[in-house]
């Protein structure tokens, strides 16, 4: 017989587990989570009978989706009744409804970390964890890998406590999940699993390896990657876990590369490459690839294609390769008969706006650190004056080569480390259409390429008195309107700011005082600093509504927010400063 306990809990001799009625999960469901609250749901029903009430709503609305037959329709209707408390025809009209608050129920309690841990250690819930991972519900499944996720995060202690509860094994069942969600927080669970201090000791011991080296190699590619993805991020995170890695199984590396070296998957294969990428950006890993040459097989990879964009992932990972060993740079451009150097020649002089932009990319990244980029000036000396001249090229192969100059000068603190003729094309070439682009091209993106371009050269005293010797260039640098756009407001006053710090002494030794104090002044005093005195200067002359903006324009105005809290703060002339500027702020600003 089955009846009701004065806690709420439905109890039943038959099958061995209390239920919770639909109205008091629905009760605990709502307003704040607790502790308390958790433990005095547990004093009417254990963790343990939850899940079982869980898998048994589950079961039933799965019986129920397929019933055809009189016999599977009573099959069914009995199921409900083992889900359901007993007399709850709430819960037995609507079994969705009952899952959805059962495993919100369950979430709630595993929210309260210290609850979660005592809950999973409880003896009753290892086989129902098992069963989890393999529950035909995929609600079910990510809310395992969710729980297997949490403690992974917390690093060591996190890692001996799944391994004491043989979660882990749970952990292995979940990467392989058909279910990307699920599948994704394992993965991610892993990850964290592979970066903490201790992970040698667990991952690469014990019939869990085996599972893993199992899944990598005999598995879809997918899934392998799933695999190998979390390996490589503890090899990147310590050298030691990267060694252990090899010895174990130095094949499982062997399967990353046939991952780079498939192209009938580019989404998986650029996944790849940047595990390899990332891999070879520390000194063990860039030396494993070297001794293993690597570059070599991605080189005869990248010649079998007849043309180069089919290959844009393999160019940018041989590039990355070389600039993390530039003293391999020289090899590396000439594998396979020159092929990257071709590759990047060719896209750089093409007619193709993809392959020029391609080609900026490319030498982008060799060009990122100032030992490998004297190596390719030799192999390549027209390389750097190309991508100069397509500053003023179509707008998006310009954007390209503004970004790709931002990112080889952004770190250079002092222009005399550059090579003699990368120096003399950024004084030359560069510095000319960079000037041009700047006054000709008002466009958004290009504008704030150019003003991080100007940025990165804020250090090079020559190029920067070039451009302010230019009065259109000064006139743009103290024109309040001249951009509109938030981004581009503040890209042009990181600008302004870093060069008054870099060459503030020859500015007000050579230029006109007037601008020297605009300029200052703006670079001073924030973004929207000369657009509010522009705008002063527009207003009529009404005694209080003036000085109460004056009172705005003279605060430090560092952003759109402050503005509005200024303008709170001056309620009672609000309604009339609303009505004079309250568009062209709104133009201005937003």
């Amino acid at each position: 017989m089955s009846g009701t306990n004065e806690d709420g809990a439905t109890s039943s001799g038959s099958l061995g587990y209390r239920r919770l009625g639909l109205s008091d999960l629905q009760a605990f469901c709502v307003g704040p989570n607790s502790r308390e609250r958790v433990l005095s749901l547990l004093q009417q029903i254990s963790a343990s009978e939850l899940l079982l009430q869980t898998a048994a709503a589950a079961d039933a609305i799965s019986l129920q989706q397929h019933a055809t037959t009189a016999a599977e329709k009573e099959a069914a209707a009995a199921a409900a009744k083992r889900a359901a408390a007993e007399g709850d025809t709430d819960a037995l009209a609507d079994l969705n409804q009952l899952l959805t608050f059962l495993l919100s129920t369950i979430k709630r309690c595993f929210d309260v970390e210290e609850l979660r841990d005592s809950i999973l250690a409880q003896s009753e819930m290892r086989p129902l964890l098992t069963a989890a991972a393999a529950s035909p519900l995929t609600a079910i499944r990510e809310l395992l890998a969710q729980q297997v996720q949490q403690i992974a995060k917390k690093g060591d202690s996190g890692i001996r406590y799944l391994w004491n509860l043989e979660l882990n094994r749970q952990l292995i069942s979940l990467l392989g999940d058909a279910e990307t969600s699920v599948a994704m927080r394992a993965e991610t669970a892993l990850a964290a699993v592979c970066a903490a201090d201790s992970a040698p000791r667990y991952v690469f011991e014990g019939a869990f390896f085996g599972e893993l080296q199992r899944l990598a190699m005999e598995s879809p590619d997918t899934v392998s990657f799933r695999v190998l993805s979390p390996l490589i991020h503890g090899s990147v995170q310590h050298e030691s876990f990267f060694s252990a890695l090899l010895a174990a199984s130095p094949q499982m590396l062997s399967r990353l590369q046939q991952l780079v070296e498939n192209n009938k998957d580019p989404l998986l294969q650029a996944n790849a490459s940047d595990l390899l990428s990332a891999l070879v950006s520390v000194s063990w890993g860039a030396d494993y690839a070297v001794r293993n040459k690597y570059p070599e097989r991605i080189a005869r990879l990248i010649a079998t294609e007849e043309d180069v964009l089919n290959s844009q992932t393999l160019l940018r990972l041989l590039c990355r390769m070389a600039v993390e060993r530039p003293s391999e740079c020289s090899r590396i451009l000439n594998a396979e008969g020159g092929v990257l150097k071709s590759a990047i020649e060719t896209c750089l002089t093409s007619s193709s706006k993809r392959h020029k932009e391609e080609g900026i990319v490319c030498w982008s990244i060799l060009f990122s650190k100032t030992e490998c980029s004297a190596t390719v000036l030799e192999q390549l000396p027209s390389s750097a004056d190309l991508v100069a001249e397509a500053v003023m090229d179509v707008e998006d192969v310009s954007v390209a080569a503004l970004r790709a100059w931002s990112c080889v000068l952004q770190d250079v603190k002092d222009p005399a480390v550059l090579p003699q003729q990368l120096k003399r094309t950024v004084d030359s070439n560069l510095a000319s259409k960079l000037l041009d682009c700047v006054l000709q091209r008002p466009f958004p993106e290009a504008r704030q390429q150019c003003y991080e371009l100007l940025k990165a050269l804020s250090v090079d005293a020559e190029p920067m008195q070039m451009f302010f010797a230019s009065e259109g260039f000064r006139q743009l640098m103290v024109d309040p309107s001249s951009d509109t756009e938030y981004e581009v407001r503040l890209a042009k006053h990181a600008f302004a700011s870093a060069a008054c710090a870099a060459q503030r002494d020859w500015l007000r030794n050579a230029l006109d005082p007037s601008f020297c104090e605009a300029f200052f002044k703006y670079a001073e005093g924030g973004p929207w600093t000369a657009s509010a005195e522009s705008l002063l200067k527009s207003l009529p002359r009404c005694g209080r509504c003036r000085a109460s903006f004056e009172v705005l324009t003279k605060s430090p105005l560092d952003g759109k927010r402050q503005i509005t809290e200024k303008f709170t703060e001056l309620q009672s002339d609000l309604a009339f400063v609303s009505a004079v500027v309250g568009q062209r702020l709104a133009r201005q600003f937003c």
